[in-house]
């Protein structure tokens, strides 16, 4: 196996002169080591082991390590038992599960899942030097006191030593057993043999006499089979060389130093590459040998090259399951690749005073004659592979060789194989034919305006173009050949060297956007459809393939335009870190070909397929030059940059190992968890977190972060893996080598899911997945308890909230609705009120031209007294509907503020005097005693008198309203002497009732608009405007009026009005002579002349209740000549008075003070003594609903006010009439047939039924009486009296003597006993008394009676004629 060459260019300087100075080295790989720095713990390194997940296992003179290619986890030697027996690691052995550990103070065992270690007692002070896993479960342990076969099984051992099996020596270096099973042991001297089933070993001395001077020839070395397939023949190292043994013939071949060039006989381990190699640890270099060709190389370390191997003497080589080389060495690990790398690295130095200066390709080109041009820093080189030779173009060289600036950037061979030459200070050409240098710099003749060139760019139809920074693009024009003919022609603002040619056109970036130039009219054309894809992503190279694509390098992809179709495609490069991709090109199977800083890309176009070749961590070349890259004409890509170029073949192939992937870490709280280590009281990881599947972790350790690892060894920062956490990420996460790692952190409580892919160093994706469940417990107060709390008390509060929110949505929907409601309300009392002022302003007409011809017929005089009564209650009420009205009026204005008053100069107390005149007949009729006291005889004021008039008239009339019979209404006026407030003095005027009072929580309201107290809205229905009027009234006298009350005592309104005219405006007041208007009726009442119920008058009698004096009055004078009346004034009386009088008829208000109408029609229907009355309904409501209200309740009419006289009348007389013959239909039928019931039955029907049902259970009880019937029926003898008498007309002694007479005419016509059994029969004891009873009813005695029913000849009328 043979490295990636290196081969180096070196350009040496010495004063004026230039010289070409080319060092060769040879061949040598890139090594990487592995140190202290990295995290061993010595760089004394002893052996290498894998175990069986791959994970590396590293023995040094300080401890034990495990690698994953990242982290290393240090095991070293502690007091416990259960660490290592010593730190001097010696060697090491997989065997399953576990890792055998040997030292120099004895043997351990380590599980490599557990990281349990486990000492072996194999005695006191046992150096362990070498193990080998034998068969059939046995260990053998090499040690410095003899050869130890252990037992896996049992743990049980059996000690070789020289003296008792023949051991040349007891130190043993090295064992293998051959597949025969016999066992060959290297030792401090000689190869010794134990045959299969033997207990005594055979030796082999190798050395023989080469040497004589040493002594010993000690068997360091390893034993290896020559041939994979065979072990016939063994290689063995040793102090002297390396050795071929055939085990079949004990013959061997040594190979020395003397003819073999080992760099050093010491042969310390031996490494067949499978090419026929072997690799050989010596104490002096590496060297690789070839037993056919018998050609050795060496490669020694180089403390000047970081790639070289990094000791000389090297310990062991092993080679792991990726492919990696690992050399165990005194001073580091070292590795490498064992698949050739894919490439050839050219150093290009520039060497100063003995120093190697580093220099730069910035351009390759190779010639149609395979000549390789390098553009760098330090000037041109030209290498022919041919000849072999190497030729420097720089500012120092002679005339012919000259340059203009030794920084070159551009390379380009024309159509005559002159070769142009970009360098920072114009253009160079080289003839090559005439061994000549053109030189042509920017000037105003030429058309070039800047030397700083940047590419050349050879057009499709042969054309020649030129971009310079800060120039532009130039086409070379003019006569080609001869280049001092040659011109530029400005062809766009394209000056970089981001430009290709491809489908007759030239394609360059500009400020990150891709344009297409026409070759002809130099006109450019943006293409929309790759800068929609590209997204203003910078564009670092062009290319334009050979299937008719233009392919672009940006950030982390390619893109690829196709002109042909005008559509552009991304490809994703996912390396895990952000790449830009340098320098495109194609191979002759059309594979696309990337230089990205430390990776080389191959794109698949057909099934866009990408291969990643990663290049090695400690080449030289850290960078590629943009748009640095070159085909050879043997099929080979170039690619320059930083201290070189690169060379490959396309054929090349990626590595396709597919390693393992691990969780290799985990860190909680920024703090790394190791195998059994108690975190807070608790072991989080029982074994390794690489081998656990679960992971619990309370709610504190919630930020966590995992370390991951892809187990290809070569280069582990080239790997990149993709980790998503279920429950948490949405997509994968991709990351590089560089930061193989995941961190969450604040995890919420629930289950996860981590699962973590990878690649190999190649980018191949493995199909090994590493999975973690972890469970996050919630916090105490998250647990299954608190949630159950938690969502009681949501539910709690939700419904809460919810009724909260919904009460007060309800409560704003209410506000909402209240306020449009009382925006509605003022809008319609708004429309009332105008609408009442209009009506108001209507009425004062007609009720002036009523008023005054009542007034004049009333004078004239000569009027019945009837007439005269009727006129006076006209007046009376017109006066007071005229009084209505005007209040309407002024509550209008008042709301307008637009009222003005009237003020004249008039005696107040006359003026209150006359008022309690108007009074003095209403106190009469409640029977209250009203007084009137002046404390002056005189009192002139200043006042509007019609809002006085109306001041007082609603004082008193509340005080008469709520002040019951025997109260007391007092009306006062006092003078009051001058204060701060009155400074010309006041007048005081009080009504004072000893009524139901006012709750002194309703003081402050009875002044408010539409305002009644509830005592006041049981007693009588009102406006609620009086007091309104009455306190805008005084406010604008500039008075005041007061109020004092006791609930149950009465109440106190106090008018006080200032004196004088001072406080009104000159223009409201009226000097002229006032006329007082607070005057008492006309007519005066003549009580005389009122109304007398007469006892003894047989009219019907009629109750009329009705809280309105003038109503009753009214009726009263009306109907008097026909009926009798009683009256009352509340439904309260009224319903004692029917029950009392029962009346024929009631005619009844419904509005009424104490009891209303309807509660009292009600009562009176429910209570069988008054059930049978008549009832008619007179009321100001006229509704419909209100008219079906009354009649369901028991009503028999319902007239509405106003009424006419003429049909209450008619109504009264047809009542009147029909229970006049509901009395004939008792009469005639109920005293005939009083077993039948009758359907239909009204509750007169049923009450007399009752009454006749008694009568027939005692008919023949001749002490059966009224008293005894009344008992039975549940009333009183008068009540009983009255009943009847209202509903038959008949008593109920008449009608318990008819019932028993007709009776016996039964029985007698029936012929059921003679007259005197009949007759006791029916209740009579006496004959005579029956017979003048029968006699009286039929007019014939009983014997008479029989006699004539017997012959059939007289049909007798059950109901006699006096009777009806």
């Amino acid at each position: 196996m043979t490295g990636s060459s290196i081969k180096r260019f070196s350009i040496s300087f010495l004063l004026l002169i230039t010289t070409v100075v080319t060092v060769a080295f040879a061949d040598s790989p890139f090594f990487s080591t592995l140190s202290m720095r990295d995290g061993l713990p010595s760089n004394i390194i002893s052996w290498v082991a894998q175990d069986k997940n791959n994970f590396m296992w590293i023995g040094t003179s300080n401890g034990l390590c495990r690698y994953d290619g990242y982290r290393f986890i240090t095991f070293k030697k502690g007091e416990a038992t259960n660490t290592l027996s010593a730190n001097e690691v010696s060697s090491l052995l997989v065997i399953g599960d576990y890792l055998w550990v040997g030292t120099w103070k004895g043997l351990c065992k380590i599980n490599t899942t557990t990281f349990e270690v486990t000492r072996i007692d194999l005695g006191k002070n046992v150096v362990v030097r070498t193990l080998y896993k034998g068969t059939n479960g046995k260990l053998w342990i090499g040690t410095a006191t003899g050869l130890v076969q252990y037992t896996l099984a049992d743990g049980k051992y059996i000690l070789y030593t020289a003296r008792n099996n023949h051991l040349s020596h007891n130190t043993i270096r090295s064992i293998f057993e051959d597949s025969r099973g016999n066992l060959w042991v290297g030792t401090y001297d000689k190869l010794n043999k134990l045959a299969k089933g033997k207990n005594t070993f055979t030796t082999f001395d190798l050395k023989g006499s080469y040497k004589p001077s040493l002594k010993n020839n000690l068997i360091c070395g390893d034993i290896k089979p020559a041939s994979p397939s065979s072990d016939s023949l063994l290689w063995i190292g040793t102090e002297t060389g390396l050795c071929l043994f055939n085990t079949y013939t004990h013959t061997f071949e040594n190979f020395t130093e003397k003819t073999i060039p080992f760099s050093n006989e010491v042969i310390k381990c031996i490494y067949p590459d499978g090419n026929g190699n072997l690799w050989l640890g010596t104490d002096f270099g590496l060297n690789v040998f070839n037993p056919a060709s018998k050609n050795n190389t060496v490669y020694f370390h180089n403390p000047q090259l970081s790639y070289s191997i990094a000791n000389n003497v090297i310990w062991q080589i092993f080679e792991d399951t990726g492919g990696v080389i690992w050399f165990v060495t005194s001073n580091g690990l070292s590795r490498l690749n064992k698949f050739r790398n894919f490439y050839t690295y050219h150093e290009v130095s520039y060497p100063i005073n003995n120093q190697t200066i580093g220099n730069q390709v910035k351009a390759v080109l190779v010639t149609r004659k395979g000549i390789l041009w390098l553009a760098t820093l330090h000037g041109v080189i030209r290498f022919d592979p041919v000849k072999k030779t190497r030729q420097v173009f720089e500012t120092g060289a002679p005339e012919n060789n000259r340059i203009q600036l030794n920084n070159t950037f551009a390379l380009e061979e024309d159509d005559y194989g002159r070769i142009w030459i970009g360098t920072a200070g114009g253009i160079n050409i080289w003839d090559e034919a005439k061994q000549k240098m053109h030189a042509i710099s920017a000037n105003a003749t030429n058309g070039l305006t800047s030397n700083y060139i940047a590419r050349f760019t050879k057009g499709t139809d042969g054309s020649f173009w030129v971009s310079a920074w800060e120039g532009g693009l130039f086409k070379v024009v003019g006569n080609f050949q001869e280049i001092s003919s040659i011109h530029f022609e400005l062809a766009g603002d394209f000056g970089s060297p981001k430009n290709v040619s491809g489908a007759n056109a030239l394609w360059a970036s500009h400020y990150a956007e891709l344009f297409r130039i026409d070759l002809q009219s130099h006109k450019s054309t943006s293409i929309q459809a790759f800068n929609s894809i590209s997204q203003k992503k910078d564009i670092a190279c062009l290319y334009f393939s050979r299937r008719g694509s233009l392919w672009a390098g940006v950030t982390n992809g390619l893109i690829e335009y196709k002109p042909q179709t005008d559509s552009a495609i991304f490809y994703p490069v996912t390396t895990g870190n952000e790449i830009t991709l340098a320098s495109i090109t194609e191979d002759a199977e059309g594979n696309i070909w990337c230089a990205a800083s430390n990776f080389i890309l191959k794109f698949s176009v057909p099934d866009h397929q990408l291969e990643i070749f990663p290049l090695d961590k400690d080449i030289p070349l850290k960078n590629f030059f943009d748009g640095c890259v070159a085909n050879t004409p043997e099929g080979e890509i170039i690619f320059g940059g930083d201290n070189g170029y690169i060379t490959l073949s396309p054929r090349v192939k990626p590595n396709v190992f597919e390693p393992n992937i691990y969780i290799t870490a985990l860190e909680i709280n920024n703090k790394i968890i190791t195998t059994d280590e108690a975190i807070d009281g608790e072991v989080l990881l029982q074994k390794d977190i690489s081998v656990t599947n679960e992971l619990t972790l309370e709610y504190a350790q919630r930020s966590i972060a995992f370390e991951f690892s892809s187990l290809h060894y070569w280069q582990p920062s080239s790997n990149v893996y993709a980790y998503k956490l279920d429950g948490f990420d949405h997509d994968w996460n991709y990351v590089s080598g560089l930061k193989n790692f995941a961190v969450y952190s604040n995890l919420s409580p629930g289950d996860y899911t981590l699962t973590v892919k990878g690649t190999n160093n190649y980018g191949i994706w493995s199909d090994h997945v590493a999975t973690i469940h972890i469970r996050v417990k919630p916090p105490l107060f998250l647990s299954t308890g608190f949630i159950a709390l938690y969502i009681f008390l949501l539910i709690t509060v939700t419904i809460v909230a919810l009724r909260t929110y919904s009460a007060r949505l309800h409560l704003r929907n209410e506000l909402k609705i209240t306020r449009i409601e009382k925006e509605h309300a003022e809008e319609i009392v708004q429309t009332k009120q105008q609408f009442f002022a209009n009506i108001s302003h209507e009425l004062r007409t007609p009720i002036s031209l009523i008023l005054p011809p009542i007034q004049e017929l009333i004078k004239r005089g000569h009027l019945p007294d009837d007439n005269r009564r009727l006129l006076t209650l006209a007046e009376k009420n017109s006066q007071r509907l005229l009084r209505v009205v005007n209040q309407i009026l002024d509550f209008r204005k008042l709301e307008n503020d637009s009222l003005q008053l009237k003020v004249t100069s008039f005696d107040l107390v006359q003026f209150c005097r006359e008022m309690y005149s108007l009074f003095t007949d209403k106190a009469n009729r409640k029977e209250i005693n009203f007084t009137f006291h002046a404390g002056v005889d005189e009192c002139l004021v200043w006042a509007d008198t019609e809002k006085i008039e109306t001041i007082l008239f609603n004082l008193l009339s509340n005080a008469f309203k709520f002040t019951p019979e025997s109260g007391v209404v007092d009306l006062t006026v006092e003078l009051l002497g001058k204060n701060d407030t009155y400074t010309k003095g006041a007048i005081e005027v009080k009504v004072t009732d000893t009524g139901i009072g006012i709750a002194p929580d309703e003081l402050s309201k009875i002044f408010e608009r539409f305002y009644q107290t509830n005592a006041a809205k049981k007693l009588e229905a009102g406006s609620g405007i009086g007091l309104t009027l009455v306190a805008e009234y005084a406010k604008l006298h500039h008075g005041e009026i007061q109020v004092e009350s006791t609930v149950g005592k009465g109440a106190c309104f106090t008018l006080v009005l200032p004196l004088g005219s001072q406080h009104f405006p000159f223009e409201s007041t009226d000097h002229s002579e006032v006329k007082l208007v607070a005057v008492k009726s006309s007519v005066a009442e003549d009580d005389s002349k009122a109304y007398r119920y007469g006892l003894e008058s047989g009219k019907p009698l009629v109750l009329i209740i009705e809280d309105n004096p003038d109503i009753i009055e009214f009726i009263q004078v009306s109907l008097k000549e026909k009926y009798n009346f009683v009256t009352a004034l509340n439904g309260e009386d009224g319903l004692n008075k029917a029950s009392n009088f029962l009346p024929d008829i009631i005619v009844s208000d419904i509005m009424m003070p104490v009891m209303d109408g309807l509660s009292m029609c009600k009562k009176i229907k429910s209570n069988p003594k008054t059930t049978h009355i008549s009832i008619i309904i007179l009321t100001a409501k006229g509704l419909t609903s209100q008219q079906i209200e009354g009649l369901t309740i028991g009503a028999d009419i319902y007239l509405t006010k106003p009424f006419e006289v003429d049909l209450l009348e008619a109504h009264i007389d047809h009542l009147l009439k029909r229970k006049k013959e509901l009395a004939d239909y008792f009469k005639h039928e109920l005293l005939v047939q009083p077993s039948s019931t009758a359907t239909g039955e009204n509750v007169d029907d049923k009450f007399i039924r009752k009454v006749m049902n008694i009568i027939e259970v005692n008919i023949s009880n001749p002490d059966f009486s009224v008293e005894m019937l009344s008992d039975e029926v549940g009333m009183s003898s008068t009540h009983l009296y009255r009943k009847l008498k209202s509903t038959t007309q008949l008593s109920p002694n008449d009608i318990i003597r008819k019932y028993r007479i007709k009776k016996a005419s039964l029985l007698l016509g029936n012929k059921e006993g003679n007259i005197s059994e009949i007759m006791y029969e029916v209740g009579f004891s006496n004959l005579s008394y029956f017979s003048k009873c029968f006699r009286a009813e039929f007019g014939v005695t009983p014997k008479e009676y029989q006699q004539k029913m017997s012959k059939n000849s007289i049909e007798i009328d059950p109901i006699s004629k006096g009777d009806v």
